[in-house]
């Protein structure tokens, strides 16, 4: 939008522009303009105020009659303005001025009188206008935004205009006023500097210094290259035919593959031009890069001119002369660059001042099926950011030679520097091979420059592509960033040949992360594919990558590496030379800089217990690693990332002694347990396993007599106590509990453990026994007893402390001299006379216990030595006291008791047991403990 627009808008908001309807007359140009108009709304422009911001009235305007004397040079008047200008009406108020009538360029028309010359004419009807005859207007004319020149026209002053106002001007050609027009008009520096040189002639420092004042945003540097390349002196062959306007507009078609041109119209230019001719030109509406083409034939047919041409190169057009030009290559949208500021010129590289473009990379690949170009299983996903800044130089010397065509290269050099940095995210899980590009275009501004008089145009293709290139067997992620400066840079001379000053730079880089597991050896990266191709059609090219890769190799250290890859391809050499008739010349660069390796990794446990480890007191629990996934022994893995070897494993204690890896815990209790693993590089890792040593409780078994028994009357209950920790429990151990008015008596002997109970109670009763181990860990049993009434007869008693059992002791009891008869304790082994098996104590089992009738009566005691169901002879030694072989059982335990009955002969039926003694119990197993 134009400041008038802007300020128009901005100021009174509520204004309707009026719209232009224009007729057209015979020449195609506007012969009247007739206006439609909203009605006006109040405000305005102060009337102190000129009609637009920032007038300057420009010496080479001037307004013609009726409007003013007629003034200035007509020789000099500028037809190349018409389609930047326009003419503004307001009515003059009291607060400012009302929009009236607006032309612009098609409304606006140029004619000549006899008597003046040219000059730019629009026609107003004020009768479809708002017109008031009673106030004050201002005609303003605008070349873009500026305001060349402004009248205010009172009654008086407009009173013979009639109803339509012809508004002449006339403007002279002005250099400032062209670069003004041209660069709004998206001319670059090159175009603007050879139309001052060739339409107005002026160069050198002049032309310098009205580019540096006038032109936007222009430098030193970018001007005196300029001024240079078109000014200079060149020396051009006879046959080189440079294309004015009038060709320019004539050329109705070209093909650029087949080289055609077909001209509609005759031209001077046209009807001279010879086969063999160069014929270069500018850019024209069917050329919009220009051309330098060589004529090979000419065919002219009813107005049309029809050419078959090749690409010229330079030395077939110019005698002497110098090629040099340098700057950014930009993109020719600014969204492709959005995001970035621009970063100036680098020192280093010289790169050229240029807005950086970025392109967003999401791909995934998905590598089933397979083809040439991908074969295994999985995907891989690559996401981030390439960034990339670019500029070129080219620059070449031409001088007279000996040989046809008499003019030679003496001097060609070429760079396509840029700036990358690719940022990538990859990660997948993959087994195979690829190699897959992806393909983003970016569209570029053209490039102009001029080697004196002939115009050259190098039209960019640049193409960012993203691919992948490698082997995986792996489950993967690397995340890193790669800066690099990339200067392909060659050089030919007459004397010397091709020099390669090729400069390369890894800037910087960042590492964010990695993670592998298994074997890979992948590169994501980014390329510029670029090519400056003269007049569109040939020209130096180069490509350049900047990849992340990353590699992994299971068992080697480092474990893995992540690099930063840039290669820099070769066409813009063999391209670019064949432009100077020189040979080809063919190089690259391929560097590798490291950005993060894997640091030295110490050994890495896995499958750690999460829990605490049950081990009993006193038994050994292994703390070593698993040696396989599937072992059932251990609690733990441990690997050492950087190679095969096994770390060596410790096992301390809390207060840091090294206790193996088979301890043992002599006390109950929660232990926590360091385990460190040291690998050959002395790295170490530790974890911490816990350990719940427990004391397991007595096992104690109660077994009565008897479950029923008078009041008043004995009974026998026999316990064992086996502690895992501490073994058989002597009967200290143990703890015998009655409720009152019971009573109970234990026996004295810790061979045996036995109590005899008297109930008082009749009912049920309870009598309890608990065992107690080392670590007072308790386990009680209960037995419940039914007592019926008491006896009119009291039974005999029991002495408790008589009841013994003895036998000759082995070389394994330690309670008695070996080979000598001692008492047997009760759960004893017994020898069972079988060859390589040895006992506590050899049969026969001698038995004894005092009995006592409170009545006085008789009575009877029979002895029981019985395996399973089996009963060995009882027999009596020569002193009377019984003795039995026990009969031996693998599986069943022998038990050795007394009853005591009324007399009535053994094993008849009317004898009548009266109770038992206590049950002593025995085994005779094929072990040896």
């Amino acid at each position: 939008m134009g400041s008038y627009k802007k300020l128009l808008l901005n100021t009174i908001g509520i204004l309707t522009l009026a719209v232009t309807v224009a007729t057209m007359g015979s020449d195609g140009r506007v012969a009247q303009a007739e206006n439609i108009f909203d009605p006006v709304r109040p405000g305005g422009f102060p009337a102190s105020a000129p009609f637009g911001p920032g007038i300057e009235t420009s010496t080479a305007f001037h307004f013609l009659q009726p409007i003013a004397v007629p003034s200035g040079d007509p020789s000099k008047f500028d037809p190349d303005l018409l389609n930047y200008l326009t003419v503004d009406i307001c009515a003059l108020t009291t607060n400012g001025c009302d929009p009236v009538a607006k032309f612009t360029s098609p409304q606006i028309r140029i004619t000549s009188t006899g008597g003046y010359g040219s000059f730019y004419i629009v026609n107003w009807d004020t009768s479809k206008a708002s017109f008031n005859s009673k106030r004050t207007y201002r005609v303003s004319v605008l070349l873009i935004d500026t305001v060349l020149g402004s009248v205010d026209l009172t009654p008086t002053m407009y009173s013979s205009f009639g109803r339509t106002w012809p508004i002449k001007f006339m403007i002279e050609k002005d250099p400032k006023l062209r670069i003004l027009a041209s660069a709004s008009a998206g001319k670059n520096l090159w175009q603007v500097a050879d139309d001052l040189r060739t339409e107005l002639g002026i160069c050198g420092d002049p032309l310098k210094q009205l580019l540096l004042d006038n032109y936007p945003n222009a430098d030193l540097e970018q001007v005196t290259e300029v001024v240079n390349g078109v000014c200079q002196e060149v020396e051009l062959f006879p046959t080189t035919k440079i294309a004015d306007k009038a060709t320019r507009d004539a050329l109705a078609f070209y093909d650029t593959s087949t080289g055609q041109m077909v001209f509609a119209g005759d031209t001077n230019l046209l009807k001279n031009l010879k086969v063999n001719d160069v014929l270069v030109s500018r850019e024209g509406p069917s050329a919009p890069y220009g051309y330098l083409r060589k004529v090979t034939s000419i065919r002219k047919s009813r107005g049309f001119y029809t050419l078959q041409t090749v690409q010229a190169k330079f030395t077939e057009a110019i005698k002497r002369a110098t090629l040099q030009t340098s700057g950014p290559l930009e993109p020719a949208d600014a969204d492709q660059s959005h995001g970035f500021a621009s970063e100036g010129r680098s020192a280093e590289f010289d790169v050229g001042k240029s807005i950086p473009f970025s392109r967003h990379i999401d791909v995934t690949i998905d590598l089933n099926g397979g083809d040439d170009e991908l074969g295994g299983s999985g995907t891989i996903n690559v996401v981030g950011d390439v960034e990339i800044q670019a500029g070129y130089n080219i620059g070449a010397g031409i001088e007279l030679c000996k040989t046809p065509p008499f003019a030679c290269a003496d001097r060609v050099e070429a760079w396509m520097g840029f700036i990358q940095k690719s940022s990538l995210h990859v990660t997948g899980k993959f087994d195979g091979h690829l190699h897959k590009e992806f393909k983003y275009p970016i569209e570029m501004s053209p490039i102009f420059f001029m080697i004196g008089p002939i115009p050259v145009w190098l039209v960019p293709e640049v193409n960012v592509i993203v691919g992948l290139d490698g082997t995986a067997h792996v489950d993967f992620e690397f995340n890193a960033a790669a800066q690099s400066t990339v200067k392909p840079y060659i050089k030919w001379t007459e004397d010397d040949g091709w020099k390669d000053l090729t400069a390369f730079a890894p800037l910087s880089n960042s590492f964010l992360n990695a993670k592998f597991a298994g074997n890979a050896e992948l590169e994501g990266y980014a390329k510029l594919d670029a090519a400056l191709l003269l007049y569109g059609v040939i020209g130096p090219s180069m490509d350049g990558s900047l990849g992340i890769v990353g590699e992994a190799k299971t068992n080697e250290s480092p474990f893995w590496k992540i690099s930063g890859h840039v290669k820099a391809g070769i066409g813009l050499r063999s391209v670019f030379s064949e432009l100077f008739d020189i040979d080809a010349h063919e190089d690259f660069l391929d560097e590798t800089f490291l950005i993060k390796a894997a640091d030295k990794l110490p050994p890495e446990f896995s499958n750690v217990r999460s829990g605490a480890i049950p081990v009993d007191v006193g038994k050994p629990v292994y703390l070593g690693p698993r040696t396989s996934p599937t072992s059932l022994q251990g609690y733990y893995e441990v690997r050492d990332p950087d190679g095969p070897s096994i770390p060596n494993v410790v096992a301390t204690s809390a207060d840091g002694q090294n206790i193996g890896l088979n301890p043992t815990f002599s006390t109950p209790g929660l232990r926590n347990i360091k385990i460190t693993a040291t690998d050959s590089d002395n790295l170490s890792s530790s974890i911490s396993l816990a350990i719940d040593v427990r004391n397991s409780a007595p096992i104690l078994t109660v077994t009565p007599s008897a479950l029923e028994v008078a009041a008043g009357e004995q009974l026998f209950i026999t316990a064992r106590a086996y502690d895992p920790e501490d073994g058989f429990l002597p009967c200290s151990r143990l703890t015998w509990t009655v409720t009152s008015p019971d009573t109970k008596t234990v026996k004295s002997s810790n061979l045996s453990c036995a109590a005899a109970i008297v109930f008082n109670v009749q009912g049920p009763r309870n009598v309890e026994v608990s065992a107690k181990d080392s670590f007072g860990t308790t386990f009680t049993r209960s037995v419940t007893i039914n007592v019926g009434p008491p006896p009119s007869n009291r039974k005999p008693v029991i002495d408790l402390d008589s009841f013994k059992i003895f036998a000759a002791t082995g070389h394994r009891s330690s309670n008695c001299v070996t080979g000598i008869s001692c008492e047997v304790p009760d759960d004893s082994l017994l020898y069972n006379g079988a060859n390589d098996v040895i006992g506590d104590y050899h049969a026969p089992l001698t038995m004894q216990m005092d009995v006592s009738d409170p009545e006085g009566d008789p009575f009877i005691v029979h002895w029981f030595c019985q395996t399973g169901d089996q009963f060995a002879p009882i027999i009596y030694d020569g002193e009377g006291f019984p003795t039995c072989e026990p009969l031996y059982s693998a599986t069943q335990p022998i038990y050795v008791y007394a009853s005591i009955s009324l007399p009535g002969g053994l094993g008849s039926d009317g004898e009548i047991v009266l109770g038992y003694s206590p049950i002593y119990q025995f085994s005779m197993l094929q072990i040896v403990r």
